[in-house]
């Protein structure tokens, strides 16, 4: 598979009301960043039972690319929360890139420095909740940042 050539861009989000997991990857994908390249990169983190999907969608006159990360549990729903070092050790044991490893634990030690000032907790007792849930959008989401950088079509 060939590489496009790709011009030095910075993605900027102004996310003054937040951002979910899967408005995330849609908008990766509507800044050009293959559906395809998405998914093979996200199955390296070694997540098991879900399914990622993109269709077009539109709000309020808005259009754009939707991520549907759904999660096939036997047992009804899983809510368990990792914590930074979990993450971490997920991540670290992928098979991600050297780069997109370091890029992604940047980003998650930038949210648990956040949690942990909220919580008045030290780093290592942070537990992510919406990030970490199961095999949440944004556990996958966060990865693709960096994921994105790697790969954009022309």
């Amino acid at each position: 598979m060939e590489v496009p050539q790709v011009s030095e861009k910075i993605q900027y989000y102004d996310c003054f009301s937040g951002i979910s997991g899967d408005m995330n990857l849609g908008a990766m994908v509507d800044l050009g960043v293959p559906q395809d390249h998405l998914g093979a990169e996200l199955a390296k983190l070694g997540l098991e039972g879900y399914s990622l999907r993109f269709t077009d969608a539109a709000r309020k006159g808005i259009h754009g690319a939707r991520a549907d990360v759904s999660v096939k549990h036997e047992h009804g729903p899983v809510h368990e929360h990792r914590s930074f070092a979990d993450i971490a050790r997920l991540i670290e044991g992928s098979t991600l890139s050297l780069e997109v490893k370091k890029r992604s634990l940047a980003i998650f030690r930038v949210l648990a420095k956040a949690e942990s000032k909220v919580h008045d907790r030290p780093i290592d007792q942070v537990h992510f909740h919406e990030v970490s849930t199961g095999t949440s959008p944004t556990c996958f989401s966060l990865p693709g940042l960096p994921t994105s950088a790697s790969r954009r079509s022309s």
